[in-house]
């Protein structure tokens, strides 16, 4: 074999090799319940769970969660969501400390939350807490942290998702504790979404033995070719 086809066969088995890392898809919460009443059945709690609003849907747990919320949609900006009240949620005027209920359907590593606030800065969530756990229960919970969200964030009315980062924790549910908001009308806010944590697989010990084969005899013929010079 001439040492020509030896590099066009080494490059081709590197095309072929996944590269070891790690990758975040994204994926919704399979169920939702809330302490506080909604503000009327115009709404409804599943609305900021269903993708109903988003301008272009995800695949949950195979989209990619960076390449979709930088996703471009009909010339707008990342991937925005509708101000339609059918699409998003509110909550009764008047009430305060809300908390979310949300659920998984399985043991997940999530890293990062995507929230659609109200595009409107008279209803958004302004602060809020998020805290995992393995059951419903929450008897071995663990607090991620403490957050400050924007509000009126849009894009001819559209609002505009923010992205919240915080250290991998592996759970089953998560409760989301709105602790105060922007006006004085009741909370309101269109969408929300989590990163899981994928850890991709190192490359297939059969590819890296016939590249480890295949520079070797290239190593040799391009000895033996000097040699002879």
């Amino acid at each position: 074999m001439s040492i020509k086809k030896m590099l066009k066969y080494i490059g081709s088995a590197l095309a072929l090799l996944p590269s070891a890392g790690i990758a975040g898809v994204i994926i919704q919460a399979q169920t939702i319940s809330s302490n506080a009443p909604i503000y009327d059945n115009t709404y409804n709690l599943s609305n900021v769970i269903d993708q109903s609003g988003l301008r272009w849907n995800y695949t949950s747990g195979v989209t990619d969660f960076d390449f979709y919320l930088s996703s471009n949609t009909d010339g707008r900006p990342p991937i925005s969501h509708e101000n339609v009240a059918e699409y998003g949620l509110g909550f009764a005027e008047g009430v305060s400390d809300i908390s979310l209920l949300l659920g998984f359907g399985e043991l997940v590593t999530i890293e990062s939350l995507a929230l659609w606030n109200r595009a409107t800065g008279s209803q958004g969530i302004k602060t809020f807490s998020l805290t995992a756990s393995t059951d419903a229960s929450f008897s071995s919970e663990i607090f991620i942290g403490n957050f400050f969200a924007d509000t009126g964030l849009n894009y001819s009315g559209d609002s505009l998702a923010q992205t919240f980062e915080f250290t991998p924790v592996s759970a089953s549910f998560v409760r989301m504790d709105i602790s105060s908001h922007y006006g004085n009308l009741g909370v309101s806010f269109d969408e929300l979404a989590f990163e899981r944590h994928v850890n991709v697989p190192e490359p297939n010990p059969l590819f890296l033995f016939v590249i480890s084969t295949l520079l070797i005899s290239v190593r040799y013929k391009l000895a033996t070719w000097i040699s002879t010079k």
